[in-house]
């Protein structure tokens, strides 16, 4: 008898679980739109940014020369810095309540400076 309340029980759980949302096999996944980069600052047209290990790095376009600003730089410093190929920023923020401790930040585009 036991075995069979045992079964039962399991039986009605399964029974309760909702059907998973299945697309149809013919649909094509679609990506999330992403934002276009306005990189609006002045020197936009020859530098790119891009983030490594240590830092932003910054590639000059047509040399492709390269300069690291590291992590841990002062914020206008790096503020200043990408300004000068992303622009003004969107938002400059801060967190008094974060769990390591207040944190500040700087918003250009989908890249998020956190201080």
């Amino acid at each position: 008898m036991r075995k069979f309340t045992t079964l039962a029980i399991i039986g009605l759980l399964a029974a309760c679980k909702p059907a998973a949302d299945k697309a149809p096999a013919d649909a094509d996944p679609v990506a999330p739109p992403v934002p276009e980069a306005k990189n609006d600052g002045p020197d936009a047209a020859t530098t790119a940014v891009g983030l490594d290990g240590e830092g932003l790095r910054f590639v000059d376009k047509a040399s492709g020369k390269t300069s690291l600003l590291a992590f841990g730089v002062p914020r206008a410093q790096a503020e200043t810095a990408l300004a000068n190929v992303a622009g003004k920023e969107d938002d400059r923020n801060t967190n008094e309540e974060c769990g390591a401790g207040p944190m500040e930040f700087t918003r250009y585009d989908a890249m998020t400076l956190n201080f």
